[in-house]
């Protein structure tokens, strides 16, 4: 059956959208909102185990923060300009720049404390 896998029968599967050392720019940095970004490979457990709690996360930050995922073999480029040495690495942009960072698996918790920093923050500064 090799070469037969469809998306549903491969663990490394995410509806959240892949970001790409070629549009990485106009995606993430350019971005309106603020964009967490999942630095992966699929070659990596806890990567593959944090899928649903991401896919959990984007849906309860939906229309306030944008989730990607950006595998770091094929996107050599990006992983390197931010120093992304083993996956998962989360990088937290608000702004075209790097608001926070964490490294490691992360709980859903984790993830939820990290992102509701960046969302009080853009708040207070609309209320300005």
């Amino acid at each position: 059956m090799t070469g037969c896998q469809n998306a549903a029968s491969d663990p490394s599967y995410s509806s959240l959208p892949e970001v790409t050392d070629s549009n990485f720019q106009q995606s993430v940095l350019e971005e309106d909102q603020p964009v967490l970004v999942e630095f992966w490979a699929p070659w990596c457990r806890p990567c593959i185990e944090m899928i649903p709690l991401l896919e959990e996360v984007s849906e309860q930050f939906a229309g306030r923060v944008k989730i990607l995922r950006m595998r770091i073999d094929e996107n050599p480029a990006t992983a390197a300009k931010y120093e992304i040495d083993a996956p998962p690495a989360f990088l937290l942009f608000n702004e075209g720049k790097v608001f926070n960072r964490r490294l490691g698996k992360q709980t859903q918790a984790q993830l939820t404390r990290l992102i509701e920093k960046v969302c009080a923050e853009t708040a207070s500064t609309t209320e300005k």
